[in-house]
């Protein structure tokens, strides 16, 4: 799956967390939720955002980009960091294959 936005956008993305066989991810024993997006060569997360839970049994969550969050123009591969409450073990989705973040250029240049 990509997601797909334009250089300078600012808004809020909704994104199901899903196991690897398509059932929701169930949010309720994760403390936190972390979007990060790492440009593709690189290693260093360029954007990193702290996420809203919305719906914790269907395993859905918002992160909002502000200014300057999608500034950098290219391809970025994302990850999302549950941190699990009840022994802080870490969990990364998607545990197979690849999320990518395709930012464009800005349709106002």
């Amino acid at each position: 799956m990509s997601i797909d936005v334009r250089q300078g956008d600012k808004y809020t993305l909704q994104q199901q967390m899903i196991w690897s066989d398509g059932r929701a991810i169930d949010l309720s024993q994760y403390s936190s939720i972390t979007f990060k997006a790492v440009k593709d060569g690189d290693s260093t997360a360029i954007i990193t955002k702290t996420c809203s839970v919305i719906d914790s049994d269907n395993g859905m969550v918002t992160v909002s980009f502000e200014d300057g969050d999608l500034d950098t123009v290219g391809m970025y591969m994302v990850v999302w960091v549950l941190l699990n409450s009840i022994n802080d073990d870490q969990m990364t989705i998607p545990s197979q294959g690849k999320q990518w973040m395709h930012i464009q250029s800005s349709v106002y240049e």
